[in-house]
């Protein structure tokens, strides 16, 4: 699978403030997501992780997931 990164970085911090993370791809996002994010059933979590499905299958943009 080839990585699709984000022309700019993003910091997340999907729970406690001191825990920063950085995310570079498409992959990275997905993970976060999936693994780390707190709010586990809310309706911007499922669309974000949609998001990062399309563009991993190609149909959509990178940016479209920044």
């Amino acid at each position: 699978m080839r990585t699709r990164r984000f022309r700019k970085p993003i910091v997340v911090q999907p729970g406690r403030i001191d825990r920063d993370r950085v995310v570079l791809s498409v992959s990275d996002a997905a993970e976060v997501l999936l693994k780390d994010w707190p709010t586990p059933a809310s309706k911007t979590r499922l669309a974000a992780i949609a998001v990062c499905l399309a563009v991993i299958r190609g149909e959509k943009p990178p940016r479209v997931a920044r």
